[in-house]
């Protein structure tokens, strides 16, 4: 029997052709980008500089562009949430600014009641400067505030993002499955997180938490199974067009989808690389940021785009929601397990004062019979 000595066909997974920065791949008609749900919601969250780059990088490749239908659907139900919160996102990353001046001033006026407050003009100086300061920055802040309300109110009643992804997707977006397709799918994602097969795992925490499933056009969707629905798409799109090389746009950075060295991204895990590679005729595969996907289209194509312009906010909230969700899980899990010890522990004592109760009927049964026995001495 001849041995296979080769690493690399052996461990296809863990190698990579340096996808990223190889702009023939980028400019190959055999090349298939497929979009996230979270790129088109990074259309809302970022400024207008970094928004004309997404789209320009998008239009470049418009002929090989493809959207799977949970993609769209996780959009279409996503977006207005997404509106809203762009207004208070302002408040809420310069708030600490605000606090900080303040905490300032506390301490400064506290200098009045040391050694310092014989030079209470300096010190008044330094508190009228950072009330200067501090009312420049409510100012500002209000501006702001109403400027992002406006317009959002604006989107709202017309959303023009929503127009463009509408005309760029265009016949370039999955289908749905079917109910018998589905329920499928929900047992293959069962037995896949049972053995920690990417992707999706990290996200099973969201099985039995409120609104866990939800229903559209027939189907029940689980939400834990977004990322392996999202997967499967993938995978059927890249075998229906035989192309030579996948790259998947995403900002999810959880360990069952990337391998991370440190806080450092290295690529897609090894394990979709290996999946994607024995179930489709796909050579190179790829997953890209908003930001990496812009820079590499933008270099391929030549585009005009002044890269260090470009300032990609994603939505840090819902990984922060995702964490929450899933300490409260835990948190749960402790406080049930906390109950049962306790209960175990109530049962144990209540077991425990039985027996002593027992013993010392039996105790005090005994001592009777020996009163009893010596009152009969004594009556003899």
């Amino acid at each position: 029997m001849k041995l296979e000595c080769n690493m690399r066909s052996k461990f296809r997974g863990f190698y990579t052709n340096n996808e990223q920065k190889n702009t023939k791949l980028f400019k190959d008609e055999k090349t298939l980008f497929v979009f996230d749900t979270n790129f088109i919601l990074d259309l809302y969250r970022n400024n207008d500089k970094t928004q004309s780059a997404m789209k320009e990088a998008v239009k470049a490749v418009q002929s090989k562009i493809w959207l799977p239908y949970f993609s769209a659907l996780e959009y279409q139900r996503k977006r207005l949430d997404e509106i809203h919160s762009q207004a208070n996102n302002i408040i809420t990353t310069l708030k600490p600014l605000d606090e900080t001046i303040s905490t300032l001033q506390e301490k400064i006026s506290k200098i009045e009641k040391t050694k310092l407050r014989y030079y209470t003009d300096t010190t008044e100086d330094i508190q009228i400067k950072l009330k200067a300061v501090k009312d420049d920055l409510e100012k500002f802040l209000n501006q702001k505030s109403q400027e992002i309300k406006e317009k959002n109110d604006q989107i709202i009643e017309h959303d023009s993002i929503r127009d463009w992804v509408d005309k760029i997707f265009q016949d370039r977006i999955g289908s749905k499955f079917s109910e018998a397709e589905l329920s499928d799918l929900n047992s293959e994602c069962q037995k896949r997180f049972e053995n920690l097969i990417p992707p999706g795992y990290e996200d099973k925490f969201k099985e039995g938490k409120k609104e866990a499933q939800f229903g559209y056009d027939g189907n029940l969707y689980h939400r834990a199974y977004g990322d392996f629905y999202v997967w499967k798409e993938l995978l059927e799109k890249t075998k229906s067009l035989k192309v030579n090389t996948v790259f998947f746009i995403t900002n999810d950075e959880k360990q069952d989808m990337v391998h991370k060295t440190g806080y450092i991204k290295t690529g897609a895990h090894a394990s979709l690389r290996e999946e994607i590679f024995k179930e489709t005729p796909a050579k190179n595969f790829e997953i890209l940021s908003t930001y990496e996907f812009i820079t590499g289209v933008s270099n391929a194509y030549r585009l005009d785009i002044n890269q260090e312009n470009i300032r990609v906010n994603f939505n840090e909230w819902d990984d922060a929601y995702d964490m929450h969700e899933k300490h409260q899980t835990v948190i749960e899990q402790e406080i049930e397990a906390a109950k049962i010890y306790q209960m175990f522990t109530q049962m144990k004592a209540q077991k425990q004062a039985e027996k002593y109760n027992k013993n010392l009927s039996k105790l005090l049964r005994s001592m009777s019979w020996r009163l009893e026995a010596e009152d009969n001495e004594t009556d003899e």
